[in-house]
């Protein structure tokens, strides 16, 4: 593992330290539910994967060509983010078709990509 085998090792090397700090802040206010990782959001993965670009550039494009471009590359999480929050907040509206057929081929793409099962040691 590129951060060692512990998982906070990972929390403290991997995880920028304003997204630790946003997510102590939430796990405080909750009175320490869970564990500080639990609060991140799915906005959270964008700048973590910028920020460890050659660990997940090749499975967070989803089989594009150019992995280069992180923006472009991770643009997918920010869309699936918005249409998470308005299906999270019903006051938003409803889905569009577009947005359903989106979802869906993004899952598509991500099953392709991600191992379903992935074995730990």
């Amino acid at each position: 593992m590129h951060y060692g085998t512990d998982m906070k090792d990972w929390w403290t090397k991997g995880i920028p330290l304003k997204i630790r700090q946003y997510c102590t802040n939430r796990w405080e206010a909750s009175n320490r539910e869970g564990e500080e990782e639990q609060k991140l959001l799915l906005i959270n993965y964008i700048e973590i994967c910028h920020n460890n670009w050659e660990l997940f550039k090749d499975v967070i494009s989803l089989g594009a060509s150019d992995k280069s471009n992180k923006k472009e590359m991770t643009k997918w999480i920010r869309a699936l983010n918005e249409i998470r929050n308005q299906v999270a907040h019903p006051t938003r509206g409803v889905l569009t078709t577009k947005q359903v057929s989106d979802v869906n081929e993004l899952h598509s793409k991500v099953m392709e990509h991600f191992p379903r099962n992935v074995a730990t040691s």
